[in-house]
């Protein structure tokens, strides 16, 4: 007896890439990413180096010129936007760092 093999078509999933949906209020279009900001860790350094170097060095003043806080952004349009749709900023005077789209 003959055993009849009926190949059946394998259906390969399609990864489809959807773009996250942009902050409440927002206008679609536009790109996640990141910002950095001067928040808690930024504080934290400003006091560790006043202490560190001293107050006169001004060297913990300094370290607000280099946040090290990030948040979540979202850019449209040159403007800046958090997660819940606040504007934080343009892009003329805060810098955007745009999430990897694989």
């Amino acid at each position: 007896m003959m055993q009849s093999t009926k190949s059946s078509p394998i259906h390969k999933k399609q990864r489809t890439l959807q773009q996250p949906q942009p902050p409440p209020g927002v206008l679609e279009g536009g790109n996640w990413g990141s910002v950095k900001y001067c928040g808690d860790k930024t504080v934290r350094l400003c006091v560790f180096l006043c202490l560190f170097a001293g107050v006169c060095t001004r060297c913990g003043l300094r370290a607000y010129g280099c946040p090290q806080d990030e948040k979540d952004a979202y850019q449209v349009n040159g403007q800046i936007y958090d997660v819940r749709g606040n504007k934080i900023a343009s892009t003329k005077n805060t810098q955007f760092f745009p999430y990897r789209n694989d």
